[in-house]
């Protein structure tokens, strides 16, 4: 089946274990950022880890989950708990910035 991504929200939520340059070269969550963008949607990647100074399209956002300094064993096994907390925040973040665009300050 085929995501159809010209309508219907605005959003799209993705994710990848290492978000890097390989993963604008064929991999699935490089090609729906790609997707998502050509059709104006705000794009939030979610990744175990990133590739420092990765180059990313505008209107997307790379959030590493785990903090950098934890070693991968425990990454993988707490990645569940980091994914949540890392959305959770996002959540938040766009229903408070969808608050103040609702009911701007005067």
């Amino acid at each position: 089946s085929s995501l159809h991504l010209s309508h219907g929200f605005r959003i799209v939520f993705t994710g990848e274990g290492r978000f890097d340059a390989s993963s604008f070269q064929g991999k699935g969550p490089g090609d729906l950022v790609r997707r998502a963008v050509a059709y104006g949607k705000k794009v939030f990647v979610f990744a175990g880890s990133v590739e420092e100074n990765l180059p990313v399209p505008q209107g997307v956002e790379v959030v590493a989950i785990s903090p950098a300094h934890l070693p991968l064993r425990e990454a993988l096994a707490r990645g569940g708990e980091f994914l949540s907390l890392a959305v959770k925040q996002i959540v938040r973040r766009l229903e408070k910035d969808s608050g103040a665009q609702k009911n701007p300050a005067c």
